[in-house]
């Protein structure tokens, strides 16, 4: 007589970002090159450092076979795997919920969202967050927002699967980027420098994303520590 297998538990996480693969036509040299892949974690606690140590080299070396190290490595969607996880999930930010994990939040929190007038999950995400934090001024920009938002769907609707992409590092905080020690010895370039420099770069992009109003507060930006 068989036996049932045991239920998963924990988070599924969507890992994206770049890696060094060696060249085709020179094995002296690499070349970067993105991957994407989904795996499970057991918590959210330290999530990153959890991708970072334990999933990123293994589930890479599986996928690719020109795999040399990791560059940068990004969270972009957490989803829940069981009940439990279900109701921690609803504790961290809603910045890190898949569309379906947002659907379910707005019935359960009865927010004023149409998540159909939201293909962009990016957009998705930032009209919850602004419900959840004050629905009285989220009705108010939508009223001024609600043909642009049309728009939109009128977009998707011609070009099927337009949003479907990963999300860039500049709207995602669960982030971290590797720099690369070689190229920083033959410019006389710390990696610290490299890393400023990065960090620089995505909060000049952030500043831009709020001025025109297709980001949330920027304290939405820092990095989740569950």
């Amino acid at each position: 007589m068989g036996t049932n297998a045991a239920p998963k538990r924990g988070f599924k996480v969507r890992v994206v970002g770049e890696y060094y693969a060696r060249s085709k036509h020179d094995a002296g040299k690499k070349v970067v090159k993105s991957y994407d892949f989904e795996a499970n974690i057991p918590t959210l606690t330290c999530a990153l450092n959890t991708v970072k140590n334990k999933l990123l080299t293994p589930v890479l070396k599986n996928i690719h076979s020109d795999y040399v190290s990791y560059r940068t490595y990004h969270i972009t969607e957490i989803t829940p795997l069981d009940e439990k996880s279900k109701l921690h999930m609803n504790k961290i930010e809603i910045q890190y919920m898949s569309r379906q994990a947002l659907v379910d939040y707005i019935g359960e929190h009865a927010l004023p969202v149409d998540s159909r007038l939201y293909p962009s999950l990016f957009k998705l995400r930032v009209a919850v967050t602004e419900a959840k934090t004050d629905p009285d001024t989220y009705l108010k920009k939508l009223a001024l927002r609600k043909s642009d938002l049309e728009m939109d769907l009128q977009i998707e609707d011609l070009n099927p699967g337009l949003h479907d992409r990963p999300e860039t590092p500049a709207n995602v905080s669960m982030a971290n980027t590797v720099p690369d020690k070689t190229k920083a010895i033959k410019k006389n370039i710390t990696p610290e420098k490299i890393e400023q420099q990065a960090t620089d770069r995505v909060k000049g992009l952030r500043k831009d994303m709020i001025k025109t109003g297709e980001h949330g507060d920027t304290s939405e930006d820092e990095a989740l520590d569950v």
